[in-house]
């Protein structure tokens, strides 16, 4: 018997003699990439391995739109922070400050130990520039 977990309706099994968990490889005509900045395709084409490894597939449109949307929103939240203070590098065990969104207004916050998966963070004053930027709308992640 072999282990299937599904998450968003996506089935993933685990390889057990590697301890990893793999990625379903779609063979319909269903299948959607989220090829980024937005855009999503179902073009036979467009399914390269690269887009599996970063985690880019997805069994549905919709479910592609939003793997497209959220990580430009996270490229871009990047690719300001690198823009604005270069040469930052997150060092384990100092305090870190990240960006989030709550009730209509950007703001920052800070975590002095944890690191949350996929999060972007920053100095204080970067974040907080960024932060001040988009509550502006002088720059948008959308």
């Amino acid at each position: 018997m072999q282990l299937k977990v599904v998450v968003d309706g996506i089935e993933y099994t685990p390889i057990v003699k590697l301890n990893t968990w793999k990625l379903p490889e779609y063979e319909n005509d269903s299948e959607w990439v989220a090829t980024g900045f937005s855009e999503v395709t179902s073009d036979y084409y467009n399914r390269s391995t690269k887009y599996t490894e970063a985690g880019r597939r997805r069994a549905t449109k919709e479910l592609a739109e939003r793997c497209a949307k959220m990580s430009k929103q996270r490229d871009l939240l990047e690719a300001w922070r690198d823009h604005l203070d270069p040469e930052w590098v997150d060092k384990e065990g100092y305090t870190v400050h990240y960006i989030y969104y709550s009730y209509g207004e950007y703001k920052t916050g800070v975590h002095a130990s944890i690191r949350a998966i996929g999060t972007i963070y920053g100095s204080k004053e970067t974040m907080q520039m960024i932060c001040n930027a988009l509550n502006n709308k002088e720059i948008s992640l959308d």
